[in-house]
C-alpha cells in the first residue's frame, strides 16, 4: 500500500457522535468516560501513524469528531455539496478527536477559534478558502480526484515518499497528538456530565437555539496546563 483514501458510505463523510454514545457519556462516571473518550479518540488520530498518505475525501456532511478525523488525514478533498462543522460547543461540549491542536497546526489560531468556538457549518468552498480542504470537486468527480491525487503520489519512489511524509508530520509528533486527544478527553468527560450538554441536546431535538446557562470562568485543569508550559 503506498496511499490510502477515507471517504464515508452513504451521504455523510462522518456526523459524529451518535445520539446513544452522547446518552452513555451523560449516564457515564467522569473516570470510565475520560477513558472512553481518550481511548475512542486515539483510535481514529491512529491514521497517522501509517507509512503511507492519507487523503480524507469528504462525500458529504463532516461533524463533530467526523471532521476531527477528516482533519487527521494528511490531505482533504471535498465535494461540492460537503458540508463541514466543529458543533461541539453548541451541543455544550468541549473539542475531541485533538481538533484544539490539528486545527491550529493546519490553520492559524484565529481561524480555529471562529470555528472551534461558533461551531459554525460551513461550506466546502469556505473550507478551501480557510486552508482545511486541498480542493473541492463535483460529487462525481470526488473519487476521481482522490484517486488521481493518490495515484500520483504513489508513482514516486516509495521510500523517500514515506520518509518525508513522516518527516512532515514530526510538526505534530504522535505524543503532541496524543496528549491534546487525552486533555480533550478528560475536559469533554466533565462536560458531559455538566447542564449545557442537556440543554444543547434538547435544543438538537426540538430544532430551536439552545439556552446555555453556564458562566465563563477559568478552568483549574487547564490553568495548571498553561502554567506547567511558561
Amino acid at each position: 500500500m503506498r496511499a490510502l483514501i477515507v471517504t464515508g458510505e452513504g451521504r455523510a463523510f462522518s456526523a459524529g457522535g451518535d445520539y446513544q454514545f452522547i446518552e452513555d457519556r451523560m449516564a457515564g462516571t467522569l473516570e470510565d468516560n475520560a477513558k472512553v473518550l481518550a481511548s475512542f479518540y486515539k483510535t481514529f488520530l491512529s491514521i497517522r501513524k501509517l507509512p503511507v498518505v492519507t487523503i480524507a475525501a469528504i462525500n458529504g456532511a463532516a461533524v463533530g469528531g467526523g471532521m476531527g478525523f477528516a482533519m487527521a488525514c494528511d490531505i482533504r478533498i471535498a465535494s461540492s455539496n460537503a458540508k463541514l462543522s466543529y458543533n461541539f460547543v453548541k451541543l455544550g461540549i468541549t473539542p475531541g478527536m485533538a481538533s484544539t491542536a490539528v486545527l491550529p497546526a493546519v490553520t492559524n489560531h484565529q481561524v480555529a477559534c471562529r470555528l472551534l468556538l461558533t461551531g459554525d457549518l460551513i461550506t466546502a468552498q469556505e473550507a478551501q478558502g480557510l486552508g482545511l480542504v486541498l480542493d473541492v470537486v463535483e460529487p462525481d468527480q470526488l473519487m476521481a480526484a482522490a484517486t488521481d491525487l493518490a495515484a500520483r503520489i504513489a508513482a514516486a519512489a516509495p521510500a523517500a515518499v514515506s520518509a518525508t511524509l513522516q518527516m512532515l508530520r514530526l510538526q505534530m509528533p504522535w505524543s503532541q497528538l496524543e496528549a491534546a486527544a487525552e486533555l480533550e478527553a478528560q475536559e469533554q468527560a466533565a462536560y458531559f456530565k455538566g447542564p449545557d450538554i442537556k440543554e444543547g441536546l434538547a435544543a438538537v431535538r426540538e430544532k430551536r437555539a439552545p439556552r446555555f446557562t453556564s458562566q465563563a470562568a477559568i478552568d483549574p485543569v487547564l490553568e495548571r496546563q498553561h502554567s506547567s508550559t511558561r
